[in-house]
């Protein structure tokens, strides 16, 4: 499951990007432009038959100073920001397609 803001619609490697994986392994992560800036592997999707047939709250806030993300209503990481984020596009991808998003909600205050 992945997330990316401030992305420039054409290589999903640009901007911050959100990994979420298996929970003790990849766990969650957030990129910038492909380099790693935090992880938290505690943070991440269920194995085998959990994974399947259920919902999964998460959450991304994007503010000027920092990036917030929630996994299941829980705090999985707070990075701050050396400067915004800047103007962009949001994007959700999957691999091999392999999860399906049944719902997303992307509300902005400007």
């Amino acid at each position: 499951m992945n997330l990316v803001l401030s992305g420039n619609g054409k290589d999903l490697a640009q901007g911050f990007t959100i990994t979420l994986g298996p929970s003790g392994e990849q766990g969650v992560q957030l990129l910038k432009e492909g380099r790693l800036l935090t992880s938290r592997p505690a943070f991440g999707l269920p194995f085998g038959h959990a994974l399947h047939h259920r919902w999964f709250e998460l959450r991304a806030v994007v503010e000027r100073n920092r990036i917030r993300f929630f996994y299941e209503g829980q705090l999985a990481f707070e990075h701050a920001l050396d400067e915004p984020p800047g103007d962009g596009y949001v994007g959700f991808w999957t691999r091999e397609n392999t999860v399906r998003i049944a719902r997303a909600t992307v509300s902005a205050e400007r």
